[in-house]
């Protein structure tokens, strides 16, 4: 048997059929399952029946995306608490396995025996590279391979602990001290405590909560849904004192967020930039949620954190995506941040729930006035009517939200954290950092990117987005979902639309 390719086929079909026994009421079940998994394997290895095993391959992740990124989550967990044990247990970083299952096979080279239950960490060696396919959807986790190694062996036990107990974990290697320092700040904007009392909150029916991936129109929903609620109302300090960040409301004051009452408004409104699977949940809980093209989500991220967390310049774009927001992947516990695709891929199955409302930025750009429609529709506000909607288009323009800078401009969290971050009191409102309402071009991304970087952005999309959703592109993507849900907002495309728009019209609002 050619052991390499059979390692190759079970690495692959293990990390896509990844249950496990107590997913089963019975072990009678659970074993069926395995013998499954392995006739799919052998009959792959041997080239029978392959467009079938394929086929059935392919029905699987369709059906079962969310949990299979949810179990490749629990294996990397477990390998981490692993490598924290072995490192208190003073197991030196060579004798220590870095790798394990079929990530540690390929490593050891083709003739390594195979074994049933073969797991590995997200972070694959580069010999077993090849064993990529478009079926896995592959984490990246955090201090894996050599940098676990490095951390045993140069870090006491308390300095690796802290590595995994940074808010959030940014701790992929970096190649310049201003990238590195950058990390090193935004591990400390949020603390544990902070960021476990917000995912923790016990969510009320009829709560709102408005779940986003960072830089993906998270002010935007948010001015929509306040003006709608609220009757337009704008005496507000700053919007996250009336629509709290589930991860940040804590370290920013907010400390009892199961009885904020938000001015008396309803519904109750949080926003949070978690995951489907740490999302808080609960009977009558509604969800808008709202995805973005990657490669604009990225360029607006840079900008945002350039002039707050690292001068302007001193770090390049590509650097800034290469190695912080492409370096993210799935999380392995509440505490780190998941990717965007990683986000947006454990939405997708919930796309069509009735208490799920699934939005795109460009749409809610382009199509301002139908989409403000929609989400009004989906609020069910009191008193609502054609005159409040006009009143929630005009308030979540551009031209209006900058007439009120500081109700969107994040200082209650900047001054609150800044310090413990080792920043100036005054960094990010300066006027040095781009903020949160600034005018761009929707699909600009792409054109400021050197080549090596988009192509990471298509790698990053075809190793998560393309086994979960079977869309090919972000536009299928979002053509597809709106398509499901029989949106059609115009006959032209929301591109061609967008690239006739005035430059002040073509706003992000992030």
């Amino acid at each position: 048997m050619d052991y390499k390719k059979e390692l190759q086929v079970r690495f692959r079909v293990e990390s896509i059929f990844n249950k496990t026994e107590d997913e089963f009421v019975a072990k009678t079940a659970y074993d069926d399952y395995l013998e499954e998994r392995e006739d799919i394997i052998f009959n792959l290895v041997e080239g029978i029946d392959v467009k079938d095993m394929e086929a059935k391959i392919a029905e699987y992740k369709r059906n079962n995306a969310d949990s299979i990124i949810r179990n490749e989550a629990k294996k990397a967990e477990a390998l981490r608490q692993k490598a924290a044990e072995e490192v208190e247990a003073g197991v030196p970083g060579p004798e220590r396995a870095d790798v394990s299952g079929t990530a540690a096979a390929f490593q050891d080279g083709a003739g390594a025996e195979p074994h049933q239950g073969m797991e590995y960490t997200a972070e694959i060696p580069s010999g077993a590279a090849m064993a990529s396919t478009r079926g896995t959807v592959p984490l990246t986790a955090v201090g894996s391979g050599a940098d676990l190694a490095t951390a045993s062996g140069e870090q006491t036990r308390d300095q690796f602990c802290d590595l995994f107990a940074a808010m959030p974990f940014e701790t992929s290697a970096s190649s310049t001290e201003a990238m590195r320092k950058m990390k090193q700040a935004i591990c400390k904007l949020e603390t544990e405590e902070g960021r476990t009392a917000g995912l923790s909150l016990q969510p009320q029916p009829g709560d709102v909560i408005l779940a986003t991936p960072p830089k993906c129109g998270t002010t935007l929903i948010c001015a929509i849904a306040h003006s709608l609620r609220s009757q337009g109302d704008m005496s507000f300090e700053e919007i996250n004192i009336v629509i709290p960040c589930l991860e940040m409301a804590w370290d920013s004051g907010l400390k009892d967020l199961d009885n904020n009452n938000q001015a008396g408004h309803r519904p109750r409104l949080f926003k949070t930039h978690s995951w489907y699977h740490d999302c808080p949940k609960g009977d009558g809980v509604r969800y808008i949620v709202v995805a973005r093209n990657p490669l604009d989500a990225g360029l607006s991220f840079y900008h945002f954190l350039g002039g707050w967390f690292f001068d302007p310049g001193e770090i390049s774009v590509d650097e800034f995506l290469q190695e912080f927001m492409l370096a993210r992947g799935a999380p392995v516990n509440s505490m780190q941040n998941a990717s965007q695709w990683h986000n947006m891929a454990s939405w997708y199955p919930y796309r069509n729930d009735d208490n799920v409302l699934f939005l795109f930025f460009e749409d809610l750009v382009a199509h301002h006035k139908a989409n403000v429609d929609l989400i009004a529709d989906f609020l069910q506000v009191e008193n609502d009517s054609e005159e409040l909607r006009a009143i929630a288009v005009e308030q979540s323009t551009i031209a209006h939200m900058k007439k009120f800078p500081t109700k969107y401009d994040e200082h209650v969290l900047k001054e609150a954290r800044n310090e413990a971050c080792g920043l100036h009191p005054r960094a990010g409102l300066d006027g040095r950092s781009a903020g949160k309402v600034r005018e761009g071009k929707i699909g600009h991304g792409a054109k400021a990117l050197a080549p090596e970087t988009l192509q990471a952005f298509k790698k990053k999309w075809d190793e998560v987005m393309l086994p979960s959703t079977g869309y090919r592109s972000y536009e299928e993507f979002r053509m597809g979902v709106n398509t499901e849900r029989g949106r059609k907002f115009s006959e032209e495309s929301t591109s061609s639309r967008i690239e006739r728009m005035s430059p002040r019209a073509r706003c992000e609002i992030d």
